[in-house]
């Protein structure tokens, strides 16, 4: 429910593909080459479509692979946290820490949650 999205702390990464930086794109690119193929598409449908768990999962099925919406949440959770932990430190500290507010201007809206546990969402613009 919209309610328990507000209340649950997360880290929202907005990525404009026009104004990403060539090595940034590079490492993301690389990093969503590792995910599975079928855990990519979820990602990419979550983000450059903006599709809900449940709407993802229905055009699954209707592709013939039944993901129940809370697998697909599950997978999309897990796939933010490799996304995450696969660019290089250097880059997570350059395009992700909150000391590079230049390097995000125009590229990443992120919130002030410190880099920690909190879920990572990302979303290709």
């Amino acid at each position: 429910s919209a309610s328990t999205k507000q209340n649950c702390p997360r880290r929202r990464i907005h990525y404009n593909i026009k104004a990403a930086s060539p090595p940034f794109w590079c490492y993301l690119d690389r990093a969503l080459e590792q995910l599975p193929p079928i855990t990519r598409l979820m990602v990419l449908m979550a983000q450059t479509f903006h599709w809900s768990e449940t709407r993802i999962s229905a055009y699954l099925q209707a592709e013939g692979e039944y993901v129940p919406p809370a697998q697909v949440k599950a997978h999309l959770h897990d796939s933010y946290q490799l996304l995450e932990t696969t660019l290089p430190e250097d880059i997570r500290t350059i395009y992700l820490s909150g000391n590079a507010s230049e390097q995000r201007q125009g590229l990443v809206g992120l919130d002030t949650t410190p880099l920690d546990s909190t879920p990572f969402e990302a979303t290709l613009d």
